[in-house]
């Protein structure tokens, strides 16, 4: 009896495992198989740089902050005060162009102004004349008791509207000449303010690079190469440090070819431990436009190639997964 009470539990246990086996191979073949990734900040400079003080070795864990390198650049001193003077220089010219156009206004006027002033000088001589010699004959016509001796002046008068009309011409011209004048003050500045636009970037540019010669940690994390020696010249863009992030927020998933589940960006999943009972919600944040191999840590059968098109999920910060962990990552039911 005992014997036969043995081989029932037996195989209900064996019912039980298989039972259990079947429901995670069906969890996890819904499942998209996925890797934890780190951020990794690398470290390096669009131009020559020569390291003076690096301030970590490889696997040193930081904290935001801490200090990681710092590097020279002679050049930059000397760009720097290069735009800065050029900057001045416009400033200065600026300057000259308002002076130059108030001068020129000036002396404008004052050409003007005095060859108006002679006209009307001559007019009012001419008008004095002409009152004269109309009175002295007004008299005579009195004295003789005849009629008015007076007779229009047609040549005087035509004198006098040549002088009107010369004196309107100048103050055409000056108003012409001083519209000129300003249109080309107005010109210049506007060239000055254009090159003072792309000096005033430039500068930010130059002062923000000189501000990246300390260098500082972005996050917690951990160093992982060092790729440099102190006093070592560093070709532009050659990397120095790199750094990897304490907490990954990465997930890189694979959707296999023949996957049904309809993938969007922003749609919700949770991510799953493969080896411990841990999950956590994440998003969607990108979908690869390609189909491309499994890494060999996830592939699901070991030395045999598999391809599927890569699904970038975000996950918080604040997680339990390490770097480099195996994870299944299942949409969810919205």
């Amino acid at each position: 009896m005992a014997k036969k009470s043995v081989f029932y539990f037996f195989w209900g246990l064996m019912v039980l495992m298989l039972a259990a086996l079947s429901l995670v191979y069906r969890d996890s073949s819904e499942a998209m198989v996925a890797q934890v990734e780190s951020e990794v900040a690398v470290i390096s400079y669009p131009k020559a740089v020569r390291v003076s003080k690096l301030y970590v070795v490889p696997g040193q864990d930081v904290k935001k902050g801490d200090l990681l390198l710092e590097v020279e650049r002679p050049d930059l001193k000397l760009d720097l005060e290069k735009k800065e003077n050029d900057l001045n220089r416009s400033d200065l010219e600026r300057t000259a162009v308002i002076e130059g156009y108030n001068s020129d206004l000036s002396l404008l006027e004052a050409e003007i102004t005095g060859k108006i002033e002679r006209l009307q000088s001559e007019k009012i001589q001419i008008q004095t004349g002409l009152e004269v010699r109309t009175e002295s004959k007004e008299r005579l016509s009195q004295m003789i008791g005849v009629k008015s001796l007076t007779k229009p002046d047609t040549v005087t008068q035509v004198k006098l509207n040549s002088l009107d009309q010369e004196i309107n011409s100048l103050r055409t011209i000056f108003s012409r000449e001083q519209r000129r004048l300003s249109a080309k003050k107005d010109n210049e500045l506007q060239l000055l303010s254009a090159q003072e636009v792309i000096l005033n970037k430039e500068l930010s540019e130059l002062r923000k690079e000189t501000s990246q010669l300390v260098r500082r940690s972005e996050f917690d994390g951990t160093i992982g190469n060092v790729y440099v020696q102190m006093n070592e010249l560093v070709p532009p863009y050659n990397r120095i440090i790199s750094v990897y992030n304490s907490r990954p927020s990465v997930i890189k998933a694979y959707s296999g070819e023949r996957e049904v589940t309809e993938l969007s960006i922003g749609k919700e999943v949770t991510v799953k431990s493969t080896n411990r009972t841990y999950s956590i919600d994440g998003v969607i944040t990108e979908i690869g436009s390609r189909v491309t191999a499994y890494p060999d840590k996830i592939s699901p059968v070991q030395g045999q190639k598999y391809y599927g098109q890569e699904i970038f999920i975000e996950i918080p910060e604040e997680n339990q997964f390490l770097n480099g962990e195996k994870v299944y990552v299942y949409v969810k039911n919205n």
